[in-house]
């Protein structure tokens, strides 16, 4: 028989035993329970290494003081690179060779910190008031035999209290410590006193974890399982946050990691990336990377972007097997309208000995036919640039500019007096666009209206330089420098722009793999659209202009270059590519409002597709050949620099006579919407008061008027006037608009009623971007436009003389074109 004690005393230690189990078993289901996949880690960048001088790199830290990221190898040496990715050489620090996985910065006392696994001691080496570690010191040594680390793989520290912890593989498990005021990381005396708690990590099966960081952010915890490719965010209780597929984003061997602020100059300063350091080599490539990942969620375009549909004309293959020599990595693209060709750069060719013949920029027709090429360096490497990123051209001038990443600098060619490229008289002139604007990452450059826009890459920013009035990039002149966000609009890593000269409008091209699209927006920032490239397998948009098609010259195409697979990772790849892309849909969603002044109002858009666009020309063709048929009374119509109002080149019409003088244009087709603007200046042109005559003329088929533009000097002023033909055959007028004596951009949206008995035609006005007072409820159902006539059409009187200029005429049928 049990004696009652005896039993109450098992019973007790069964019920402890269940206690424990309950203790144990609860919060491992509740850890896994709150579980959850996250996939809005995405990687900002990845900074090589052996760039730095460590090929095989073991270690990582940060130095907030500095902010600077320590490289370290096994042989005790530290590459420091600022969060610019400046190089600020190599520092030996003998005390981490040992261990250099376990290194760690802490902010509360400015001190580099190594656990030494072999002699189970803690390393603390003081840094110099730059935050560098100062070797020169005599560092101080905390013994660990206290903590029972069997297999340390990582330490971090929390900014804020100071206190360490280390990560245990063997025992699955982190021990945190918190340091004495004045004994530091005794390991007895943290015994003694309590200062030790242990964390463990056998519910969550994480076996041979790697890599500790402290994220300051949210007090979190963050370690990895390379044999899974697993990022495990846990809370300091061990309850799992979050798991992450690190090796879909390319990380393959994570060996350390740390918490560093993002290295976007323009973020706010609160936001903390993560950097993992990526110890994975391959045939091809024995470099070692830092991955810069953010653990925000990338912005999505905006609620309501429009995005618009697009085909594929062809791909251009810039590789071995197609150019000689080849662009394996083409980067920097844009069209040049003094050539009528694409002007391409390669930013890595360079770096590949057994494809660089010395030549890293290519000049190419549309179809992609290579032409000519020429360099920023050389064999030695010795040129202005070895890693020209983007290009742009200024029409006006035909200066190219290079964008250089590495250097943060913007190069900019003049072609000297023989005015052709790559040739001895070529001049080159340099601004460190990182010096003087504290642009970190310019990866691209675009030109247009006299001013340089420039994308920061891993800041995800256009910055906009103002060149002044000798519209040279450091000539004394340049307005203030402004910049916008594209991360908040959908674009992470801005790694190309265009400039749509059509437009007046930027072009967004992001490296990042989600933002399958190319993205327009004005110069202010304000996305007008998105065009949708989920269809084709674009490896790396680098670069993005809007150029004519290769197949159609009177619509115009997006070209893409397209880097490709990164040299870094194989040495031997050679699959330079440039993307033709046609514009197939079209939308008037997100679009910009013109100001009006009274009348009915419209909603325009910027950029047309295919089937909107209908004919276009800025004259920097040199001639009229892109018209169906000119009347030029002996040259009185002709392409001039002096009529250039956008761009280089523009229409003169002299007017010695009363003879017409003017250009047809066939393009419309029984169009019952027809949209144009041009470009308009009176130049001072001698008229008497009340002369008049028509400027503008659109047809139904080829003779029936339907709709002029009529143009006089009345009361000492210019004016502008609309008509409309109606079914009856009477002419609806808009008043008169008075114009000064300078360039105006004149835009029409003309528009035929859409049924009998409709009475739903109208015109919409604008000048300069600013609304009319146009007309509405018009009877005009059976008109539609065939032909269009500019110039000097109709009506020219004896009190006319003189000359006036034209430029950048441009038709569509449903979006606005603007200014």
């Amino acid at each position: 028989m049990v004696k009652f004690g005896a039993l109450k005393g098992r019973l007790f230690h069964l019920l402890t035993l269940i206690g424990l189990i309950i203790v144990t078993v609860l919060p491992v289901r509740l850890s896994v329970a709150a579980q959850s996949s996250s996939d809005s880690a995405w990687v900002v960048r990845s900074i090589k290494t052996a760039e730095f001088g460590i090929d095989r790199a073991k270690g990582l830290a940060y130095s907030p003081l500095a902010d600077t990221l320590l490289i370290l190898d096994e042989n005790a040496n530290a590459a420091l690179v600022t969060m610019g990715e400046d190089n600020e050489g190599i520092q030996a620090i003998p005390e981490v060779q040992s261990d250099p996985a376990n290194v760690a910065f802490d902010p509360q006392s400015n001190s580099l910190f190594a656990l030494d696994r072999g002699k189970s001691e803690l390393v603390q080496v003081k840094a110099d008031n730059r935050g560098f570690p100062q070797v020169s010191s005599a560092a101080t040594h905390f013994p660990l035999n206290a903590f029972g680390i069997r297999d340390p793989q990582g330490i971090a520290f929390d900014p804020a209290s100071g206190r360490l912890f280390i990560l245990d593989a063997a025992n699955s498990q982190i021990v945190t410590v918190a340091p004495h005021p004045t004994l530091g990381f005794d390991a007895d005396e943290a015994v003694r006193s309590q200062k030790l708690e242990r964390i463990s990590l056998q519910g969550l099966g994480l076996d041979q974890a790697r890599g500790l960081a402290y994220n300051p952010g949210n007090g979190h915890l963050y370690v990895a399982q390379p044999a899974q490719g697993i990022l495990y965010e846990l809370t300091q209780d061990a309850s799992l946050v979050s798991r992450t597929d690190i090796a879909a984003l390319g990380i393959l061997n994570p060996s350390a990691m740390t918490f560093a602020p993002s290295g976007d100059n323009t973020d706010d300063p609160n936001i903390y990336n993560l950097f993992i350091l990526d110890s994975s080599t391959t045939q091809e490539s024995t470099s070692s990377q830092v991955v810069e990942l953010s653990l925000i969620t990338p912005e999505a375009l905006p609620a309501g972007t429009s995005m618009v549909s697009t085909s594929l004309v062809r791909v251009i293959n810039t590789s071995k097997t197609a150019w000689n020599p080849s662009a394996p990595d083409t980067s920097g693209i844009d069209y040049w309208p003094l050539t009528g060709r694409l002007l391409i750069s390669d930013s890595e060719v360079d770096e590949m000995s057994n494809y660089f013949t010395g030549k890293n920029v290519y000049e190419s027709t549309l179809s992609g036919s290579l032409v000519k090429t020429c360099s920023t360096t050389n064999l030695s490497r010795s040129g202005f640039s070895n890693e020209p990123t983007g290009l742009a051209i200024n029409p006006a001038n035909n200066r190219i500019y290079f964008s250089d990443d590495d250097a943060n600098k913007i190069h900019e060619v003049s072609l000297g007096s023989d005015n052709t490229y790559c040739t001895a008289d070529d001049r080159v002139t340099s601004v460190n666009v990182g010096s003087v604007y504290n642009i970190q990452d310019a990866e691209d450059v675009a030109y247009g209206s006299n001013t340089l826009f420039v994308a920061g890459g891993d800041a995800a920013e256009v910055f906009i330089i103002p060149l002044g009035a000798n519209g040279v990039l450091g000539g004394g002149d340049d307005g203030p420098m402004t910049h916008f966000d594209t991360a908040a609009l959908g674009f992470r890593v801005l790694e190309g722009l265009g400039f749509n000269r059509d437009s007046g409008t930027l072009l967004l091209a992001s490296a990042y793999s989600g933002n399958k699209y190319i993205g327009e927006a004005t110069t202010a920032g304000r996305l007008l659209r998105a065009y949708d490239l989920s269809s084709y397998s674009i490896t790396h948009r680098e670069d993005v202009t809007f150029a004519p098609s290769s197949v159609n010259s009177s619509i115009k195409d997006f070209y893409i270059s397209d880097r490709g697979i990164d040299n870094d990772s194989n040495s031997t790849e050679n699959d330079g590519r440039v993307w033709e892309i046609k514009i197939t849909g079209s939308t008037q969603t997100n679009t910009p409002t013109p100001t009006s002044t009274g009348g009915s109002t419209s909603t325009p858009t910027s950029t047309p597709s295919s089937t909107d666009s209908i004919f276009s020309d800025g004259f920097e063709s040199g001639n009229f050949s892109g018209w169906t048929s000119s009347v030029t009374d002996a040259g009185d119509l002709s392409v001039t620099s002096a009529a250039a109002l956008v761009g280089t080149r523009g229409m003169q019409a002299v007017i010695d006579d009363t003879n017409l003088i003017y250009l047809t244009d066939d393009h419309p087709n029984s169009e019952p919407r027809y949209r144009a603007r041009f470009y308009f200046d009176p130049n001072s042109i001698s008229m008497a008061s009340g002369d008049s005559h028509r400027i503008f003329v659109a047809y139904a088929g080829t003779s029936t008027a339907v709709l002029r533009t009529e143009f006089r000097y009345s009361s000492g002023a210019y004016q502008i006037q609309f008509l409309v033909l109606n079914d009856s055959g009477s002419w609806q007028a808009t008043g008169w608009v008075t114009i000064s004596d300078t360039k105006h951009a004149i835009e029409i949206n003309w528009q035929a009623a859409n049924a009998v008995g409709a009475n739903n035609g109208s015109l919409v006005l604008w000048v300069d971007g600013v609304q009319k007072p146009g007309l509405s409820g018009i009877d005009n159902d059976t008109r539609r436009i065939d032909r269009v006539r500019l110039g000097a059409i109709y009506g020219i009187d004896t009190g006319t003389r003189g000359t006036y200029y034209f430029d950048d005429f441009v038709s569509r049928r449903l979006s606005y074109i603007g200014p």
